[in-house]
């Protein structure tokens, strides 16, 4: 078992998404400055993790070589011989913070709130890293969250169970204390591709990971206005990247990959992933349909997009 803390992350207002982060209101914008200052003061992130070998991977479940099982369909981890299972924290004053500040003031709250969820992203990224310098060439999965994934709140005691030694305390309710704490697991393998879903290499705080990729491909959309030409580093997420740049994609369910309403049309598009193959039809993956928001620009991309009035 080991354990990392109080690591340093970076956060700027510019990593963080929604209406109330993109204003001209000076009195919002001072908001934000004091609540990035308080986060910045109040994180004093942990994690501890550990590395188990995998017996079996299955639709029914995850079987440890341990005897430890996780029940629910646990082939999305791939090929892995190995699973990294762990929880991570930002600390006690964070939740002491967005505490204080929601008695306070709403806005201020949510905008500490919001500053933490993007806080709890640097410190796996820096977990990501620290993991994959001990690996000899072995890919690692996306992330699975206990009990927002494909393994059910009720695990997170199972998991507990594997790394006693955390300083985060699991309740009754199978909710985490600090609040702002997760509990994943990474799947680990020579037949395991390595996920950049959702991940831009060039704003990540992790420096020397192993798997950092900054080279630049291009993104041709072709659009009914005319084709638009991008350079984006290499594994960034197609969905988020659309977003920001203004162009109205539908995904009711936020990019979770749980609606299926933000498939797009590629040429040449890579092989669909297991997202895809659950939620489109064998008729639109033939056609080149795949979902953006599990869609990793790998390589020099073309993809199609219309304009609506």
């Amino acid at each position: 078992m080991k354990c990392i803390r109080n690591f340093e992350i970076n956060i700027d207002m510019n990593e963080l998404t929604g209406k109330m982060f993109q204003t001209d209101n000076e009195e919002i914008i001072e908001s934000q400055n004091e609540m990035l200052e308080l986060a910045l003061s109040s994180i004093f992130p942990t994690c501890t993790y550990d590395i188990f070998t995998v017996k079996e991977i299955s639709r029914e479940g995850l079987l440890l070589e341990n005897g430890t099982f996780f029940p629910g369909n646990a082939e999305n981890l791939g090929k892995a011989e190995k699973v990294a299972i762990g929880i991570l924290s930002l600390g006690k004053e964070s939740e002491k913070a967005v505490l204080e500040a929601m008695e306070e003031d709403i806005l201020n709250g949510v905008i500490l709130d919001a500053i933490y969820n993007t806080a709890c992203e640097k410190v796996f990224k820096v977990v990501f890293s620290e993991i994959a310098s001990t690996l000899d060439g072995e890919g690692i999965s996306v992330r699975r969250e206990i009990g927002s994934d494909i393994f059910t709140i009720s695990e997170q005691k199972v998991v507990f169970d594997l790394l006693p030694q955390t300083d985060v305390i699991l309740h009754e309710s199978m909710l985490m204390s600090p609040q702002k704490s997760l509990s994943f697991i990474l799947g680990i393998g020579k037949g395991v591709k390595t996920s950049f879903i959702g991940h831009d290499c060039s704003k990540c705080c992790a420096k020397f990971c192993p798997y950092r990729r900054d080279t630049r491909v291009k993104l041709i959309l072709k659009t009914n206005k005319g084709d638009d030409l991008f350079e984006v580093v290499r594994g960034t997420n197609l969905l988020k990247f659309l977003q920001e740049k203004g162009y109205d994609i539908f995904a009711s369910c936020g990019g979770t990959g749980h609606c299926g309403k933000c498939f797009m049309k590629f040429d040449n598009a890579s092989a669909p992933n297991q997202m895809d193959i659950e939620l489109l039809s064998n008729d639109m993956l033939e056609k080149g349909y795949r979902l953006a928001c599990h869609y990793s620009i790998d390589s020099d991309t073309v993809v199609y997009y219309e304009f609506t009035n």
